[in-house]
């Protein structure tokens, strides 16, 4: 249903064009002709717009637009373990009996 609403207008143009070709063909060259011309500028002017606003799907913009999932949050409780200590640098986590950090080679103690 969403389809055809975004080409509800390239439809409509459609039928008018194929309306003005149906007249054109059946003895009302006067009346036809311009509503096929018109129709099918109108077909143009839809498709030129229909093409504008698709959505590109490698857009970052669009990443934020859905709600995270729920498991994707940390535990607020989770403090580290006791022996772990941190690199007050680069935030690597090693354990306590390591003086250096790997990383950055800074002295965590």
């Amino acid at each position: 249903m969403q389809m055809f609403r975004k080409t509800a207008g390239l439809i409509a143009a459609l039928l008018v064009a194929g309306m003005g070709c149906l007249l054109y063909f059946s003895g009302l060259p006067l009346a036809g002709m311009p509503l096929f011309l018109g129709g099918m500028a109108l077909v143009a002017w839809q498709g030129v717009r229909l093409f504008q606003s698709r959505r590109d799907p490698y857009d970052l913009n669009r990443l934020w637009e859905s709600e995270p999932e729920p498991g994707d949050e940390p535990d607020e409780d989770w403090h580290g373990d006791k022996d772990t200590v941190y690199c007050h640098n680069c935030g690597h986590a090693v354990p306590e009996p390591f003086a250096r950090c790997p990383d950055c080679g800074l002295t965590i103690r």
